[in-house]
């Protein structure tokens, strides 16, 4: 994920995870920020553009992908 869509992703009003509403400069709405682990909560809490942010949202996603919500299994499902 680019620099400027991870941008995009923080200044928005949809998260990106789920696409529920969340508040702008906020990385996810805040049901997917309380299933995150403490440690990639607080690191997306330390806002520097040089390139930390970026490396916290790509591990909270990975995380995500790792531990989908019921609704999300099937999306990560290896097809048979």
């Amino acid at each position: 994920m680019e620099t400027v869509d991870i941008f995009k992703a923080y200044s928005g009003t949809r998260c990106f995870e789920c696409g529920g509403k969340k508040g702008r400069y906020r990385p996810f709405c805040p049901a997917c920020d309380k299933q995150l682990p403490p440690a990639e909560r607080k690191a997306l809490w330390v806002v520097k553009w040089d390139g930390t942010f970026q490396q916290a949202f790509q591990a909270a996603l990975s995380w995500f992908r790792t531990h989908p919500k019921g609704w999300q299994r099937e999306l990560f499902q290896e097809v048979k």
